[in-house]
Protein backbone atom coordinates (compact mmCIF):
# COMPACT_ATOMS: atom_id res chain seq x y z
CA UNK A 1 0.00 0.00 0.00
CA UNK A 2 2.83 2.37 0.86
CA UNK A 3 4.50 1.66 -2.49
CA UNK A 4 1.25 2.40 -4.30
CA UNK A 5 0.95 5.74 -2.53
CA UNK A 6 4.52 6.72 -3.39
CA UNK A 7 4.20 6.09 -7.11
CA UNK A 8 2.09 9.17 -7.91
CA UNK A 9 4.35 11.30 -5.74
CA UNK A 10 7.51 10.07 -7.44
CA UNK A 11 5.91 10.49 -10.85
CA UNK A 12 4.96 14.05 -10.00
CA UNK A 13 8.48 14.82 -8.82
CA UNK A 14 9.93 13.41 -12.02
CA UNK A 15 7.56 15.48 -14.13
CA UNK A 16 8.45 18.62 -12.19
CA UNK A 17 12.16 17.86 -12.53
CA UNK A 18 11.82 17.29 -16.27
CA UNK A 19 9.90 20.53 -16.71
CA UNK A 20 12.45 22.46 -14.65
CA UNK A 21 15.38 20.91 -16.52
CA UNK A 22 13.76 21.83 -19.84
CA UNK A 23 13.43 25.44 -18.74
CA UNK A 24 16.90 25.57 -17.22
CA UNK A 25 18.53 24.16 -20.37
CA UNK A 26 16.61 26.40 -22.74
CA UNK A 27 19.10 28.83 -24.36
CA UNK A 28 18.40 32.47 -23.54
CA UNK A 29 21.50 34.48 -24.51
CA UNK A 30 21.84 35.75 -28.06
CA UNK A 31 25.41 35.46 -29.30
CA UNK A 32 24.74 38.46 -31.55
CA UNK A 33 24.41 40.70 -28.47
CA UNK A 34 27.73 39.57 -27.05
CA UNK A 35 29.92 41.13 -29.76
CA UNK A 36 29.97 44.13 -32.13
CA UNK A 37 27.07 44.50 -34.54
CA UNK A 38 27.55 43.04 -38.02
CA UNK A 39 27.19 45.32 -41.06
CA UNK A 40 27.40 43.37 -44.32
CA UNK A 41 27.18 46.39 -46.64
CA UNK A 42 30.09 48.16 -44.96
CA UNK A 43 32.22 45.07 -44.37
CA UNK A 44 32.27 43.50 -47.84
CA UNK A 45 34.46 45.48 -50.29
CA UNK A 46 33.10 46.49 -53.67
CA UNK A 47 36.47 46.14 -55.38
CA UNK A 48 39.31 43.79 -54.45
CA UNK A 49 42.04 41.59 -55.92
CA UNK A 50 41.22 42.37 -59.56
CA UNK A 51 37.45 41.98 -58.98
CA UNK A 52 35.06 44.91 -59.32
CA UNK A 53 31.36 45.17 -58.54
CA UNK A 54 29.06 45.49 -61.56
CA UNK A 55 25.38 46.32 -61.84
CA UNK A 56 23.11 43.35 -62.54
CA UNK A 57 19.74 42.02 -61.54
CA UNK A 58 19.55 40.55 -58.03
CA UNK A 59 21.47 37.27 -58.27
CA UNK A 60 20.20 33.83 -57.37
CA UNK A 61 16.72 33.95 -55.83
CA UNK A 62 14.36 35.09 -58.55
CA UNK A 63 10.98 34.29 -56.98
CA UNK A 64 9.66 37.53 -55.36
CA UNK A 65 7.32 35.63 -53.03
CA UNK A 66 10.10 33.36 -51.79
CA UNK A 67 12.46 36.31 -51.43
CA UNK A 68 9.87 38.10 -49.29
CA UNK A 69 9.48 35.03 -47.08
CA UNK A 70 13.22 34.68 -46.60
CA UNK A 71 13.59 38.36 -45.76
CA UNK A 72 11.50 37.69 -42.65
CA UNK A 73 14.03 35.09 -41.50
CA UNK A 74 17.18 37.13 -41.97
CA UNK A 75 18.41 40.23 -40.17
CA UNK A 76 20.51 41.38 -43.14
CA UNK A 77 21.17 40.34 -46.72
CA UNK A 78 23.61 41.44 -49.40
CA UNK A 79 23.55 40.62 -53.13
CA UNK A 80 26.24 41.74 -55.58
CA UNK A 81 27.81 40.72 -58.89
CA UNK A 82 31.55 40.93 -59.57
CA UNK A 83 33.69 40.82 -62.72
CA UNK A 84 37.46 40.38 -62.90
CA UNK A 85 40.05 41.42 -65.48
CA UNK A 86 39.89 37.98 -67.12
CA UNK A 87 36.18 38.34 -67.81
CA UNK A 88 35.06 35.93 -65.08
CA UNK A 89 31.76 36.92 -63.48
CA UNK A 90 30.37 35.67 -60.18
CA UNK A 91 27.33 36.52 -58.10
CA UNK A 92 27.69 36.88 -54.34
CA UNK A 93 24.80 36.57 -51.90
CA UNK A 94 25.18 36.79 -48.11
CA UNK A 95 22.42 36.44 -45.53
CA UNK A 96 22.76 36.95 -41.80
CA UNK A 97 20.38 35.69 -39.12
CA UNK A 98 20.96 36.91 -35.58
CA UNK A 99 18.68 34.29 -33.96
CA UNK A 100 19.14 30.64 -34.95
CA UNK A 101 16.18 29.05 -33.24
CA UNK A 102 13.92 26.56 -35.02
CA UNK A 103 11.57 29.08 -36.59
CA UNK A 104 14.29 31.45 -37.78
CA UNK A 105 17.18 29.22 -38.83
CA UNK A 106 19.04 29.51 -42.12
CA UNK A 107 17.77 27.65 -45.17
CA UNK A 108 20.41 25.79 -47.25
CA UNK A 109 20.62 27.21 -50.79
CA UNK A 110 19.75 23.89 -52.42
CA UNK A 111 16.44 23.95 -50.52
CA UNK A 112 15.69 27.45 -51.77
CA UNK A 113 16.56 26.52 -55.36
CA UNK A 114 14.38 23.41 -55.22
CA UNK A 115 11.50 25.55 -53.91
CA UNK A 116 11.79 27.55 -57.15
CA UNK A 117 11.63 24.46 -59.34
CA UNK A 118 15.35 23.87 -59.88
CA UNK A 119 16.82 20.37 -60.15
CA UNK A 120 19.90 19.86 -57.96
CA UNK A 121 22.85 17.76 -59.20
CA UNK A 122 26.58 17.20 -58.59
CA UNK A 123 26.26 18.03 -54.88
CA UNK A 124 29.71 17.81 -53.31
CA UNK A 125 31.01 18.68 -49.84
CA UNK A 126 34.62 19.76 -49.51
CA UNK A 127 36.93 22.38 -48.07
CA UNK A 128 38.96 25.36 -49.18
CA UNK A 129 42.08 26.79 -47.62
CA UNK A 130 42.12 30.58 -47.36
CA UNK A 131 44.22 33.26 -45.70
CA UNK A 132 41.78 33.23 -42.77
CA UNK A 133 41.53 29.46 -42.34
CA UNK A 134 39.88 26.41 -43.88
CA UNK A 135 36.24 26.71 -44.95
CA UNK A 136 33.89 23.74 -45.15
CA UNK A 137 32.07 24.24 -48.46
CA UNK A 138 29.26 22.65 -50.46
CA UNK A 139 28.97 22.80 -54.26
CA UNK A 140 26.14 21.89 -56.58
CA UNK A 141 24.61 22.62 -59.99
CA UNK A 142 21.01 23.88 -60.21
CA UNK A 143 19.00 23.57 -63.43
CA UNK A 144 15.60 24.97 -64.36
CA UNK A 145 14.76 24.99 -68.06
CA UNK A 146 17.51 26.82 -69.94
CA UNK A 147 18.99 28.33 -66.75
CA UNK A 148 21.94 26.41 -65.30
CA UNK A 149 23.75 27.78 -62.26
CA UNK A 150 26.87 26.51 -60.50
CA UNK A 151 26.84 27.25 -56.76
CA UNK A 152 29.36 27.19 -53.93
CA UNK A 153 28.43 28.10 -50.37
CA UNK A 154 29.57 27.93 -46.78
CA UNK A 155 28.01 28.68 -43.40
CA UNK A 156 29.27 30.36 -40.24
CA UNK A 157 27.20 29.22 -37.26
CA UNK A 158 28.37 30.84 -34.04
CA UNK A 159 31.93 29.61 -34.38
CA UNK A 160 31.68 26.53 -36.59
CA UNK A 161 31.04 25.93 -40.28
CA UNK A 162 28.53 23.13 -40.90
CA UNK A 163 27.03 22.70 -44.37
CA UNK A 164 25.44 19.30 -43.69
CA UNK A 165 22.02 19.60 -42.01
CA UNK A 166 22.90 17.04 -39.33
CA UNK A 167 26.13 18.89 -38.46
CA UNK A 168 24.23 22.19 -38.38
CA UNK A 169 21.60 20.85 -35.98
CA UNK A 170 24.23 19.20 -33.76
CA UNK A 171 26.28 22.40 -33.55
CA UNK A 172 23.19 24.42 -32.68
CA UNK A 173 22.18 21.87 -30.03
CA UNK A 174 25.64 21.95 -28.40
CA UNK A 175 25.54 25.75 -28.19
CA UNK A 176 22.05 25.57 -26.74
CA UNK A 177 23.37 23.43 -23.88
CA UNK A 178 25.61 26.34 -22.89
CA UNK A 179 22.65 28.73 -22.88
CA UNK A 180 23.71 30.44 -26.12
CA UNK A 181 21.45 31.13 -29.11
CA UNK A 182 23.88 31.31 -32.06
CA UNK A 183 23.71 33.63 -35.02
CA UNK A 184 24.70 32.53 -38.53
CA UNK A 185 25.95 33.85 -41.85
CA UNK A 186 25.50 32.02 -45.13
CA UNK A 187 27.74 32.91 -48.10
CA UNK A 188 26.71 31.86 -51.61
CA UNK A 189 28.85 32.31 -54.73
CA UNK A 190 27.29 31.36 -58.05
CA UNK A 191 27.84 31.58 -61.80
CA UNK A 192 25.57 30.97 -64.77
CA UNK A 193 26.82 27.81 -66.49
CA UNK A 194 27.98 24.34 -65.48
CA UNK A 195 31.60 23.95 -66.58
CA UNK A 196 34.07 22.64 -63.99
CA UNK A 197 36.14 25.80 -64.42
CA UNK A 198 33.27 27.83 -62.95
CA UNK A 199 33.68 26.22 -59.54
CA UNK A 200 37.41 26.88 -59.92
CA UNK A 201 36.64 30.57 -60.44
CA UNK A 202 34.52 30.44 -57.29
CA UNK A 203 37.53 29.24 -55.31
CA UNK A 204 39.62 32.07 -56.73
CA UNK A 205 36.91 34.61 -55.91
CA UNK A 206 36.49 33.32 -52.34
CA UNK A 207 40.24 33.37 -51.74
CA UNK A 208 40.54 36.95 -53.01
CA UNK A 209 37.47 38.10 -51.09
CA UNK A 210 38.59 36.73 -47.74
CA UNK A 211 42.08 38.11 -48.23
CA UNK A 212 40.60 41.59 -48.75
CA UNK A 213 38.34 41.79 -45.70
CA UNK A 214 39.68 44.03 -42.96
CA UNK A 215 40.92 42.14 -39.89
CA UNK A 216 38.35 43.73 -37.57
CA UNK A 217 35.50 42.79 -39.89
CA UNK A 218 36.91 39.29 -40.35
CA UNK A 219 36.49 38.64 -36.62
CA UNK A 220 32.79 39.39 -36.97
CA UNK A 221 32.12 37.80 -40.35
CA UNK A 222 34.46 34.82 -40.40
CA UNK A 223 34.80 33.97 -36.73
CA UNK A 224 34.07 30.33 -37.42
CA UNK A 225 36.70 29.52 -40.02
CA UNK A 226 39.29 27.18 -38.54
Amino acid sequence: MIALKLKPTLLGMLLLFTAYAGIAMKPTKLLSTMRPEINLEASIPKNFGGWRMIQMNTPGLVDPQLTAQLSKLYSQSLSRSYLNDEGEMVMLSIVYGHDQRHETNLHPPEVCYEAQGFQIAKLLDGSQDTKLGTLQTRKFVATRGARVESVTYWVNLGGVGPVDKRAYLLARFKMGLTGIIPDAILYRVSTIGTQDKLHASHEKFIKDLLASIHAENAKQLLYNSH
